[in-house]
């Protein structure tokens, strides 16, 4: 969590229940002597006042964090391009009739029902458009891989046994890379994909 949005959020709760609310003068018995506030049938000094305001202003902040935490993150890579050999018209993350492709020819789909997928060699994520991803490894330089369907993804680099992301289905495809620098889909390796179910 960045400290500054924390350290905004109590500036900002703070102005708003404390700043703004007069605290009420502290009435004098005879003699100069103070006495506490009243306010219904409870007796509150300034202090506690203080302290009341404080704790409603924190909070509120903790829910405020809370929130914030929750919200879904950008991903931190850069989107990576590939050219297909195999030139098709609709590509999944494409939207046709106001519907969105999931899948196409190449595509290998597996009813996940919420389980991870895995990283199954060191290597990197990095999204794709706006419903895949693409993993690569140097371990295997000539292969990617283009995860579609998952959430909760971690971008960046892994090792292998790292959470890849989870969902509902799995749309996979492997390419290889072609002498002219284009990538062709090919059928993909049972072992690897029992790799990336399995930890």
């Amino acid at each position: 969590m960045d400290l500054n949005v924390f350290r905004v959020a109590i500036q900002y709760f703070w102005a708003s229940n404390v700043q703004s609310q007069e605290i009420p003068p502290t009435p004098l018995k005879k003699g100069g002597e103070k006495r506490p506030f009243f306010r219904g049938d409870k007796a509150l000094t300034q202090r506690s006042w203080v302290a009341m305001l404080l704790m409603q202003s924190l909070r509120y902040a903790s829910i405020l964090l809370l929130i914030v935490g929750c919200t879904k993150k950008p991903p931190t890579e850069a989107p990576r391009e590939i050219k297909l050999y195999q030139n098709w018209e609709l590509q999944p993350g494409q939207v046709v009739g106001g519907h969105a492709v999931v899948s196409g020819l190449g595509d290998l789909s597996i009813a996940l029902k919420g389980d991870a997928v895995y990283a199954p060699f060191d290597g990197r994520v990095q999204p794709h458009n706006s419903s895949c991803v693409i993993f690569s490894s140097e371990e295997i330089p000539v292969y990617l891989f283009r995860l579609c369907g998952l959430r909760s993804l971690n971008f960046g680099f892994l090792s292998a046994g790292d959470t890849i992301g989870s969902g509902k289905e799995l749309q996979i495809a492997v390419l290889t890379r072609q002498p002219d620098g284009r990538w062709a889909l090919v059928e993909p390796s049972k072992k690897i994909i029992e790799q990336m179910l399995l930890r």
